[in-house]
C-alpha cells in the first residue's frame, strides 16, 4: 500500500481520514512464469466482513471505497477482463455476485474480479506482476480504525 502522504509500498500503511491508498497486488517469482487461467477475487474492507477462504472476521472498521478502475500489468492488458460487483456478501464462488465490466460510480463498487479464460487460448506473464487500485479512507474514519483488505486466486487450475 502507499497512502497520501509519499510512504513507500508495503503490508500495511498509516493513514489519515480523506486519504487515497494505493494498493498493489503482486505477483513473484514463485508464480508460474506462464498462465493460461486466472481467477482472483478481491473482496474491499468494509464494516464486519470476514476472510474469503474462512468465516473469520477481518476487522475492519470502515469500508474503503474503490476510486477508479483497476489498473493491470502491461502484459495482461486485453486478455484478462477485470469485472465489478455492487453486491455484498462476495466469496471466492463468482456465482455469489453479479459481475459486470462498466462501472458508474466506483464508490459503490463492493468486489471486483480478475478472469483469464482458459477457453480464449490467451496467455500471460505469471511471474512479476502488479495489479494496482485507490480506495478513499472516509472522512468518518477516526485514529486508530483499521481496514482489511483481502483476495483469493487460483491461477493455472490450482
Amino acid at each position: 500500500m502507499k497512502g497520501q502522504n509519499g510512504a513507500t509500498f508495503a503490508d500495511s500503511a498509516t493513514v489519515k481520514p480523506g486519504d487515497k491508498v494505493t494498493i498493489n497486488l503482486n505477483t513473484t517469482t514463485n508464480t508460474d512464469k506462464e498462465l493460461t487461467s486466472l481467477d482472483l477475487v478481491d473482496v474491499l474492507p468494509v464494516v464486519g466482513d470476514t476472510g474469503l477462504t474462512t468465516n473469520a472476521e477481518r476487522g475492519s472498521d470502515y469500508q474503503a471505497k474503490l476510486t477508479g478502475p483497476v489498473t493491470l500489468s502491461a502484459d495482461w492488458v486485453g486478455k484478462v477482463q477485470v469485472l465489478y460487483t455492487t453486491d455484498s456478501g462476495v466469496t471466492t464462488d463468482p456465482a455469489s455476485a453479479a459481475w459486470t465490466d462498466t462501472v458508474d460510480d466506483y464508490a459503490t463498487v463492493t468486489a471486483f474480479r480478475l478472469v483469464l479464460d482458459p477457453a480464449t487460448g490467451a496467455t500471460i506473464n505469471g511471474q512479476n506482476q502488479t495489479v494496482s487500485f485507490e480506495v478513499e479512507v472516509p472522512d468518518t474514519a477516526t485514529n486508530g480504525q483499521v481496514a482489511y483488505n483481502s483476495f483469493a486466486i487460483t491461477a493455472n487450475g490450482l
